[in-house]
C-alpha cells in the first residue's frame, strides 16, 4: 500500500513540477525544475532549442531534513578497524 502510495505521489510531484510549480512535502523538501543552460551573445539569441542545455530536479530539505537538523541529530564515532574495498568480499 505505501509503495502505491509513493509511486502516485512520484508521479503527481513530477506532473506538478512539469507544470512549474513547486511542490513541498513538510518536514522532507521542496521539489521544483532546474535548468542548465548556456549563455547567448544577446537576449534576442536565446532560445529553448540552442541554449537549454538538460533540465534537472531540484529538491530543498526542509523541516527535520535540513542540514542544520541533520548535523544536531547525528552521531558520528570512528570505525575500530578498516578494511579495503577489494578485501570486503574475502570472506572477512
Amino acid at each position: 500500500m505505501i509503495t502505491g502510495i509513493l509511486k502516485d505521489m512520484i508521479s503527481c510531484i513530477r506532473e506538478l513540477a512539469l507544470d512549474g510549480k513547486a511542490v513541498k512535502i513538510p518536514d522532507l523538501a521542496i521539489f521544483s525544475l532546474g535548468l542548465r543552460t548556456k549563455p547567448a551573445d544577446a537576449p534576442d539569441e536565446f532560445t529553448a532549442a540552442k541554449n537549454v542545455e538538460s533540465v534537472k530536479l531540484r529538491s530543498r530539505a526542509t523541516g527535520v531534513f535540513t542540514r542544520q537538523q541533520l548535523k544536531l541529530a547525528a552521531q558520528v564515532k570512528e570505525q575500530d578497524s578498516y578494511t579495503s574495498p577489494e578485501a570486503e568480499g574475502e570472506g572477512d
